[in-house]
């Protein structure tokens, strides 16, 4: 009896203290770190603050941002302000092989200035046909291997490279033409044998459970669609389900490639103008806060290959008093 009276006092304990931490607590920032050094492009520089303590339990977030801008007067000149030797230089500063200039395509991502000055005999036109394949500007995108997110283009998907290489879609029958940094693409439509089936006794509790999770979808950003657009299919959807209550429905799900790439090797591939800008922007000796920027904005890694498609889902209607009318018994699936 006196060792089980212990063990009760010892829980006892250790509940008191549990319900003192739910108490909420307020995020709060640490003081910011040094400055980084004075950038010579854009004159400025930056520092960086972390989160000291974590909101918690109902408490307010740290309101703010964790980077603070400056105005500096640079010591370093601005690599974007110098040459390009044998190559042509774009107005960004980049630099581009002169086989590109006056080709009747804009290789100059951002200005297209090695199209602006070229004369009707100079003018020449590299291919009959400029219409990239649908969505190609999702194979350039960078991804967060940290987070597990994607994130903006590091890859010109716009620039054809000076090339003429096509790729025929029977679904759409056309004709599209190739990135120059993509080293294969190909239409070609996937479907993965594992159906997802779920089966629900009545409208009703579809609608309550897809709200649900419709509403905890669009706090997140979406990478294949807007979320204004998937807002206004999913109501829509809803709606037109209130009004067949009385039925049961069969959910089909799966997902479904349509197109497979792969992008060229490394020293291949031509970077997207703004992303190789952050590149040139960054201090010459390392800084966190620069750094860090960087890879929030742009990611760790660029897609060396994947493919594009999405998913759908099939809805089945069954009638609840036909089946009862007729004496039938539904049985679960």
């Amino acid at each position: 009896m006196v060792i089980t009276l212990f063990i009760l006092v010892g829980f006892t304990g250790e509940f008191q203290v549990f319900s003192r931490a739910s108490t909420p607590v307020t995020c709060q920032w640490d003081s910011y770190g040094s400055w980084s050094e004075c950038n010579g492009c854009t004159k400025t520089q930056t520092r960086r603050r972390s989160v000291a303590v974590y909101g918690q339990y109902g408490g307010h977030p740290c309101v703010g941002s964790a980077f603070e801008t400056q105005s500096c007067e640079p010591i370093v000149g601005c690599p974007t302000e110098e040459g390009c030797g044998e190559r042509f230089r774009c107005f960004s500063g980049q630099c581009i092989s002169k086989s590109l200039v006056c080709n009747g395509d804009s290789d100059c991502e951002e200005d297209s200035a090695d199209e602006d000055r070229c004369e009707n005999s100079e003018s020449r036109t590299s291919c009959d046909l400029d219409k990239p394949p649908p969505n190609i500007e999702l194979t350039g995108n960078g991804y967060n291997e940290l987070t597990g997110q994607f994130r903006k283009r590091v890859i010109n998907t716009k620039s054809f490279g000076g090339q003429c290489r096509k790729v025929f879609s029977g679904d759409g029958k056309d004709f599209y033409r190739l990135s120059g940094n993509i080293l294969s693409y190909t239409f070609q439509v996937k479907i993965n044998n594992d159906f997802n089936y779920e089966f629900y006794n009545s409208s009703w509790s579809y609608v309550k459970l897809t709200s649900a999770e419709h509403t905890s979808s669009t706090r997140k950003s979406s990478f294949f669609r807007s979320s204004s657009s998937s807002s206004s299919t999913h109501t829509s959807h809803t709606s037109e389900i209130h009004k067949k209550k009385s039925h049961h429905l069969l959910v089909v799900q799966n997902t479904v490639e349509v197109a497979q790439f792969v992008n060229n090797n490394p020293e291949f591939l031509q970077l997207a103008e703004p992303f190789w800008k952050e590149l040139s922007f960054l201090p010459s000796l390392y800084d966190y806060s620069a750094y860090r920027r960087l890879i929030d904005q742009y990611g760790t890694h660029y897609l060396q290959s994947g493919s594009l498609g999405g998913e759908y889902k099939v809805l089945f209607y069954v009638d609840s008093e036909k089946i009862k009318n007729s004496g039938k018994v539904l049985k679960n699936y």
